[in-house]
């Protein structure tokens, strides 16, 4: 799971493990928003690199996800 938090000043992502025993934090990275920008950018090149190569990513709606 992955949980996203902002401020005017930075952005948060928690990786977040979710165990029989309860939830765990595994990563948090914190960076300004500037930088947060730059890695959706890379992000989306790297998709659609990736789509270009292998076809099309089709991503589950929030609504048919299911988590134990």
């Amino acid at each position: 799971m992955m949980l996203v938090a902002h401020n005017p000043e930075e952005f948060v992502v928690d990786w977040i493990n979710n165990s029989p025993n309860g939830m765990h934090l595994v990563s948090r990275i914190i960076v300004t928003p500037g930088h947060m920008k730059r890695i959706l950018a890379a992000l989306m090149d790297s998709m659609n690199k990736y789509e270009a190569q292998c076809g099309p990513v089709s991503a589950i709606d929030p609504s048919q996800q299911k988590f134990n």
